[in-house]
């Protein structure tokens, strides 16, 4: 009887060799779990579009609970009531003049103050929930590209006329801006480091420039916030490549993956892991178009990019990271912008009505979180410019094995098992004579009424590829089990 060959599905390791790899070289369209993957659903769009493609976006909740989302694109900001999107752009002024590169960012202030900023318009403020149009915030702040909330002050950084240059509010006050420590608001410039990339806050600022980071610590006066450069020669690749989690960073800088908590130094995750491929996979003149989000269902990372394969720079991939395992994926999706929302919430009684569908016709399931209100999942805009979820069909799957032999010897393969619970799944063996040799392409086989993909491949290196087309309903998959048995002498 030939015996059984296990091969786990371990950690993607694409840029390891495929003999004998300690994880797994190839895997598309799952999600990184803790010992096991699992299927990365298609996004299904839930809004009207905006009218031109998205360049921020944020979804938030005020202190009473109350859900809100704004959206914005090279002209025009918007609030998206129900699954219909407003224009709240301002009244004076013109329309916006959002450079093709760079992004909105959203700075929620108060229950009534939502801050806008884009780089060259004036930053913008709205009240979130009763605004009609967003309007100047006052105290003439900075047209600046990149801020953040930091203890009760505004962060505004990498100005129009000064890309290294941070300023902060008055304490307590988000339209008072004064440069000599008049109410503690005044600036600083940082004399090393290049243009800011980008700013998170909270208890410390964490500004982020091309090739070195600093962290503001607030101090008093007459210092105010003390300045700490914590990663000299390390940086931020693009602006939207870095998302925050509680005190948790993760973010590209240009040459590594890395990931950081605010008090701390960056330390390296994708060294000898992905890096490689990635940054042979991401076509650098879209890098403005990099945006990053949270997945707190999942405990991911994910950062859409345009691959070199976009025909338009529009981003066609997905890099994940689940910081729980401190492992990665890769997913084919075409995407605009991604952000963490808040759902508002939708009553049995009004899905038809706000919708205009059937029951049978809504794109999510029943029991999904974007009909239950407050809660945080993973959003998105498709290239036709709507707001939607990663609550669709599950796209296909496909997970190639790590490569090993039988001590040398040439062996035949009759049959292989997927160790998972989709009833659809197929594997193709692929074998090679040499290491120096091409593998074969194999050929996919489906699941046999004894349990097996039936194979009749031989070679003296074999590898798997698991496959499970879209649509299919699974929830795990582990690994494969091939069965092998030796049919010659060393």
């Amino acid at each position: 009887m030939p015996a059984p060959l296990k091969i786990p599905f371990g950690k993607h390791l694409p840029d390891k060799p495929a003999f004998l790899n300690p994880g797994t070289p190839y895997l598309k369209n799952v999600i990184p779990s803790n010992g096991f993957l699992r299927p990365f659903a298609s996004l299904s769009a839930y809004s009207d579009a905006l009218t031109a493609r998205a360049q921020g976006g944020i979804s938030g909740r005020d202190t009473t609970g109350n859900v809100y989302t704004f959206a914005g694109d090279v002209t025009k900001l918007y609030k998206l009531s129900g699954d219909t999107w407003g224009d709240v752009s301002r009244l004076a002024g013109g329309a916006y003049a959002t450079p093709d590169g760079a992004q909105w960012e959203f700075l929620p202030w108060s229950d009534d103050i939502l801050i806008a900023i884009n780089g060259v318009d004036v930053p913008q403020k709205i009240d979130p929930q009763t605004g009609t149009n967003f309007a100047a915030l006052g105290g003439s702040p900075p047209a600046a590209s990149h801020g953040a909330i930091v203890r009760s002050f505004v962060f505004l950084a990498n100005w129009a006329s000064n890309e290294n240059r941070v300023q902060w509010s008055a304490i307590d006050n988000a339209e008072e801006y004064n440069t000599d420590g008049t109410n503690q608001s005044d600036q600083e410039f940082l004399v090393s480091g290049g243009p800011v990339m980008r700013v998170f806050g909270g208890e410390v600022g964490i500004v982020m420039s091309q090739s070195s980071i600093h962290r503001f610590a607030y101090v008093g006066s007459p210092v105010i916030f003390q300045k700490d450069e914590i990663a000299p020669g390390i940086g931020l690749l693009a602006s939207g490549a870095a998302a925050q989690w509680g005190n948790l960073i993760f973010f590209l800088g240009p040459n590594s993956f890395y990931r950081m908590d605010q008090f701390g130094v960056p330390v390296p995750i994708g060294e000898s892991k992905w890096n490689k491929t990635f940054f042979a996979d991401v076509d650098e003149a879209y890098l403005g178009r990099i945006s990053s989000a949270i997945d707190p269902i999942n405990t991911v990372w994910m950062m859409i990019y345009a691959s070199v394969n976009s025909p338009n720079g529009t981003p066609d991939k997905a890099f994940l990271y689940n910081w729980t395992t401190d492992d990665c994926s890769f997913v084919e999706v075409d995407t605009e912008f991604v952000l963490t929302a808040y759902t508002a919430g939708t009553g049995l009684d009004d899905l038809t009505t706000d919708t205009g569908l059937a029951l049978d016709d809504l794109p999510f399931s029943l029991d999904s979180r974007v009909w239950q209100g407050g809660q945080q999942i993973l959003g998105a805009f498709d290239p036709s410019h709507q707001i939607g979820f990663f609550s669709g069909t599950n796209l296909e799957a496909e997970i190639e094995t790590a490569e090993r032999d039988s001590d040398g010897r040439r062996i035949f393969v009759s049959g292989a098992r997927p160790l998972c619970d989709a009833s659809d799944a197929e594997i193709a063996i692929r074998t090679r004579e040499f290491q120096h040799s091409t593998p074969g392409a194999g050929t996919y086989s489906a699941i046999g009424p004894d349990g097996l993909c039936p194979q009749h491949t031989e070679g003296r290196f074999l590898r798997a590829k698991l496959r499970i087309p879209a649509g299919s309903s699974w929830t795990k998959a582990q690994g494969i089990e091939a069965y092998v048995s030796p049919t010659g002498e060393i």
